[in-house]
């Protein structure tokens, strides 16, 4: 039988023992609760030979401070709680003494909190995958499928990788992880599961693939740079593969005072990696002359910068 008490409630239905009590038995010690969701106690000091008729256990939600009571024969030091307690929950329980003259002992205090037994359910949802191109991140979300287990959950494992990398390691919290800072259009797998730590149990793991968002590339940088009379011959390092991975589609040059059909070229650039120089030649210049060129490179997802280089050609 199990009461739920209010303060009142308990002081109405028995009272406790004093002084001048007729008689009062020992305080209950040694309160342990098992893995057979059993509350065990020790007989108690009993020095005035006090007549026990039974046990009142007293257990106390501490989340939210509900006390509920119970009552077992006087000849059991148990009490079996089917199916009430909930796992991974903290409680504090108490047994008490009754006499038959209605008077309760003293009890110790005894926390625990719950242990989840071995098949507990941990599976998680699909993760659910989200970009945001702006802040060049990827954002996993997911769930437990069984929601009565989250609070048993210690943390979440978040594992992820590409092809030449190896696995990083994350533990988090909440069911939400972000790829921030990682190279663009790269694709991870990425692999999330539950852990509980008491008892150990790893839960099942849910499995994506992601792909960084694009991001435009970084600005090219002149490798080298030559002129004869009437040409410019340049060398341009673009952003290596390591550091973005989105395909990069052309070099453009345009020239400050040449004719039109060579104010602006495109050099196509096959990607590959690793990535090589791009090599640049304009023909067609006049001699001793002083120009500007601005130098930019692309992929689908933007251009670089603009790179200034200005040159003068030979007598």
């Amino acid at each position: 039988m199990c009461l739920l008490l209010t303060t009142a409630g308990l002081l109405l239905a028995f009272s406790l023992g004093s002084a001048n009590a007729v008689c009062q038995p020992g305080i209950v010690g040694n309160i342990t609760y098992n893995f057979n969701n059993t509350l065990v106690w020790k007989t108690p000091a009993n020095p005035n030979n006090c007549t026990i008729t039974s046990y009142v256990v007293f257990v106390t939600d501490n989340e939210d401070n509900t006390k509920y009571q119970f009552e077992t024969n006087g000849t059991i030091l148990n009490y079996t709680f089917s199916n009430f307690l909930e796992i991974c929950k903290s409680y504090t329980f108490e047994v008490h003494a009754l006499t038959k003259e209605y008077v309760l002992g003293p009890s110790e205090l005894y926390n625990a909190t719950i242990v989840p037994m071995q098949n507990l359910n941990l599976t998680l949802s699909a993760l659910n995958v989200t970009t945001n191109a702006s802040n060049n991140e990827v954002n996993l979300t997911w769930y437990l499928l069984d929601t009565q287990t989250s609070k048993c959950i210690s943390y979440y494992r978040v594992v992820y990788w590409d092809k030449k990398n190896t696995p990083k390691d994350n533990y988090v919290h909440n069911t939400s992880f972000s790829l921030k800072n990682d190279i663009p259009c790269k694709n991870y797998t990425v692999q999330v599961n539950a852990i509980v730590t008491n008892p150990i149990m790893d839960g099942p793991i849910s499995e994506c693939t992601v792909q960084i968002p694009q991001k435009a590339p970084a600005n090219p940088s002149l490798s080298s740079i030559a002129t004869s009379n009437t040409t410019v011959q340049m060398v341009w390092k673009v952003q290596p593969l390591a550091e973005n991975c989105c395909n990069l589609t052309a070099l453009n040059i345009y020239t400050l005072g040449v004719p039109a059909n060579i104010s602006h070229v495109v050099v196509p650039i096959v990607d590959s990696d690793p990535r090589p120089n791009v090599n640049f030649t304009l023909t067609g210049l006049d001699r001793a002359h002083v120009y500007t060129s601005l130098v930019n490179v692309q992929n689908h997802a933007g251009t670089s910068e603009n790179v200034t280089v200005v040159f003068q050609t030979g007598n």
